[in-house]
């Protein structure tokens, strides 16, 4: 198949894979239990992107047995249940424990691939456990351009392409402008089904933050939606569209969310700091996190912008960050995620529709 890269070749990638590994922690709620006959225990504990259709497998050798190790590295295929003897990388002989990394690229585009670590002794070959990834759409820009001319960043995470800075028009794509709402009373006096966009304090400088939107305006008048994609565009450019919660779900699952926890009220995906991998690494208000292997890791870049609350104050700033999905909780609210300072976690959970949140889209 098209796609081996040997490391060997990336010099440039080698050292930056170096920077990139860490102390391996096994949950404490876990026990591990080897057996005299069974003592060789591996992992198979990522794949993310780091370049264009360039990406990087990470596995874990736990446990050495009493053979020497001859070869490992990782095998992947396109319909599941990879072995060593078709696609594969190989990163040679190993006599200790820890992470081991590779980096392939050339994959075929909006493709789901299946990968294993494996191990090698004289005896036979041993699997680490089977992950997916999914390689993103063809021809995705690096930037995106909203209808007043604002250029955002784009990102791959997994097959989805997201806005890597938050939404900060002030017009819908069809050129009608969204109600700019400054005075405390008058937000504080919306009703669910209005429309609101602002500044944070009403000031214009701080359009970095992006705007802060009532879910209404987020959304247009479209209605609620949960499917993946959700089909809303709502305030987002032609193109784009607003994600709704199964679309944040899996962008999560992505980052290394247990698929358990996707519908969780509350913290998610604490063990694996989805929420470090979401936090911006030029902003030092994520400080606390910013020696951390993983800060930043999704390339997501989110700031600590606050918001407006629905009594019209301003609150939050340089702890939390606040993000619309498309999916309706009741008539009165909607389901957001949010980003907590000195938490690893991401929160999913619903509050009112007529807080000011910010906005990331999604390639249609």
């Amino acid at each position: 198949m098209k796609g081996l890269v040997n490391h060997r070749r990336f010099s440039g990638s080698v050292a930056f894979l170096a920077a990139m590994v860490v102390l391996i922690t096994v949950d404490s709620c876990q026990e591990i239990k080897f057996e005299p006959d069974d003592m060789l225990y591996l992992t198979t504990d990522s794949v993310r992107s780091v370049d264009e259709n360039v990406y990087l497998m990470k596995g874990s050798l736990i446990h050495i047995g009493q053979e020497a190790i001859t070869e490992h590295g990782f095998c992947w295929s396109d319909t599941g249940s990879p072995v060593r003897d078709g696609s594969s990388i190989l990163l040679g002989s190993r006599d200790s424990i820890g992470f081991f990394t590779a980096v392939v690229s050339d994959l075929s585009l909006r493709t789901t691939y299946y990968v294993k670590s494996f191990v090698e002794t004289e005896t036979g070959i041993t699997y680490g456990n089977e992950i997916y990834f999914r390689t993103p759409p063809p021809h995705v820009d690096p930037t995106m351009t909203d209808i007043d001319g604002n250029i955002y960043p784009v990102v791959v995470i997994g097959i989805q392409a997201w806005m890597a800075e938050n939404l900060r028009t002030t017009h819908y794509a069809d050129g009608s402008a969204i109600p700019m709402v400054e005075d405390d009373s008058v937000w504080g006096a919306l009703t669910p089904d209005a429309k609101a966009f602002s500044w944070y304090e009403n000031d214009p400088s701080n359009g970095d933050y992006g705007g802060y939107y009532t879910w209404a305006a987020a959304m247009n008048g479209e209605n609620g939606s949960n499917r993946n994609p959700s089909r809303v565009q709502g305030v987002c450019p032609d193109g784009w569209h607003l994600p709704s919660d199964a679309e944040w779900n899996q962008m999560q699952i992505y980052l290394g969310m247990n698929p358990n926890e996707a519908n969780n009220y509350g913290f998610v995906g604490t063990r694996q700091s989805i929420g470090i991998k979401l936090k911006g690494v030029g902003d030092p208000l994520w400080e606390e996190y910013r020696a951390y292997q993983q800060y930043n890791e999704s390339g997501f870049t989110a700031l600590p912008c606050g918001l407006r609350t629905t009594s019209g104050s301003f609150d939050n700033l340089q702890r939390y960050a606040y993000f619309w999905t498309s999916t309706e909780f009741d008539g009165n609210e909607s389901w957001y995620r949010y980003l907590q300072r000195g938490h690893s976690a991401v929160l999913r959970v619903h509050n009112s529709k007529l807080h000011g949140f910010s906005v990331r889209c999604v390639l249609d």
